[in-house]
């Protein structure tokens, strides 16, 4: 069964293209677990539909008790000095999340070995969310943990595997562009010597025209298959139009 265009009419939210998303990130957890993965593999779905904030270092208030400022140990309280100097430099920017429709296979001991992602509107429309996508991608490439990602959004002209290249300065021979905008792109880092060589396996894609399957990399010398067509059939059933 072919592609469909999901953020142009006359399927423009018929059905919603964030749950289709969702929904295809069900079946590509579903299907690896299922058949796909090799013993010591699982695979696990990370979705968010809209902006996150995670604070991995907090500066808390203590609550006061009886309407005086928490201390500690009974000392003299000191009160603290209020500081509050004009920015130097200042500017507006923008903080909220892509969404992010994503699928991790993790080892056994639970370190991640693939990422799997999705690509929607938000990941496309702008220069800064397209540039957060390429870091994500990167930051798991560095790590050692290969990626696929599917770019299935139409009338967004903009390449996120070249955005990729632009943000690592990748050298010529990994330039690639789809002619139609849209892609599948698998990616594993091959590590010799003491550089690391970084294999891309791209694919185009057309409205039309059924999906591919391109390889899942879970270590240097294991790959699966990542069947996108019947995962993206099973999800389309899902959804009455």
């Amino acid at each position: 069964m072919p592609l469909r265009d999901h953020f142009r009419p006359p399927l423009l939210n018929n059905p919603n293209a964030e749950s289709i998303n969702a929904t295809w990130a069900t079946m590509l957890l579903q299907r690896l677990n299922a058949t796909t993965l090799t013993d010591g593999y699982r695979a696990e779905q990370e979705v968010y539909a809209g902006p996150r904030v995670t604070i991995d270092l907090g500066t808390l208030e203590r609550q006061p008790t009886n309407g005086h400022p928490a201390a500690g140990g009974g000392g003299v309280a000191v009160a603290t000095r209020r500081y509050a100097p004009p920015a130097v430099l200042a500017g507006d920017v923008s903080f909220a999340d892509a969404a992010l429709f994503e699928i991790r296979v993790l080892t056994d001991d639970g370190r991640v070995a693939a990422a799997i992602e999705l690509v929607s509107r938000s990941n496309k429309d702008r220069p800064d969310s397209r540039r957060a996508f390429a870091v994500r991608c990167a930051s798991y490439l560095q790590a050692g943990v290969s990626v696929a990602f599917v770019d299935p959004v139409t009338g967004r002209r903009a390449d996120l595997h070249s955005e990729l290249v632009r943000l690592l300065d990748l050298p010529e021979s990994l330039h690639w562009a789809s002619p139609d905008g849209i892609a599948a792109v698998s990616y594993r880092m091959a590590v010799g010597g003491e550089t690391g060589r970084l294999e891309v396996w791209p694919v185009g894609l057309a409205i039309g025209s059924p999906l591919p399957e391109v390889p899942l990399w879970l270590a240097p010398d294991v790959a699966v298959p990542l069947d996108l067509e019947a995962t993206y059939e099973a999800a389309w059933a899902c959804h009455r139009r």
